[in-house]
């Protein structure tokens, strides 16, 4: 599973596990092979800006199958994320790594969501514990890691899933920009 890290010397506080579309971006519902179809959802970007500022440790955990369905090619997915890093930098935010699943759903590995892999190797990464994580998504196979590590679960209501979470282990929010301003809160 490849992980892309951003930045070093980074000094713990709390580390967030973002899922990508539905959460930080407009879900299309296929993959996003051109930067110019990547489009935040609107307040994503400042509450990520807003985490980072305050010393969360902001990733992202995404699925990408279309690399293995032949969709997506890795510079176009590369291209996605240098998009996503540079509206981030004009907001003042950062995120530390990006982690990305590159198989296809019957390929059964261990780092595509529902699976912890991802999560689990960027608990590893940062040092931290599960209890010390906080994953947000947009549909419970974002949220699954959570549960399998202990981690703090968070579904957004801003993704193409529009069933209502019925967990009671999931706090429900509108958007990121709402996680945000609890997080901080809280802190």
């Amino acid at each position: 599973m490849p992980v892309l890290a951003i930045g070093s010397d980074i000094t713990l506080s709390k580390l967030v596990i973002l899922a990508r579309d539905g959460v930080i971006n407009l879900d299309l519902g296929r993959p996003i092979r051109d930067p110019d179809d990547w489009q935040p959802i609107p307040g994503s970007l400042e509450a990520i800006a807003r985490l980072s500022q305050a010393g969360f440790l902001v990733t992202v955990a995404t699925n990408q199958p279309g690399l293995a369905l032949g969709s997506l090619d890795l510079d176009a997915l590369n291209a996605v994320h240098h998009r996503l890093h540079d509206r981030l930098d004009r907001v003042g935010g950062h995120l530390v790594a990006i982690a990305y699943c590159p198989h296809g759903p019957a390929e059964g590995c261990d780092c595509r969501k529902p699976q912890a892999g991802m999560h689990r190797c960027l608990l590893e990464r940062f040092g931290v514990v599960g209890a010390d994580a906080i994953v947000v998504g947009d549909r419970p196979t974002d949220l699954a890691p959570a549960h399998a590590l202990g981690a703090r679960a968070i579904w957004v209501r801003t993704g193409r899933v529009v069933d209502t979470c019925n967990d009671d282990n999931v706090e429900v929010f509108d958007d990121l920009s709402q996680v945000a301003t609890v997080l901080l809160k809280e802190d």
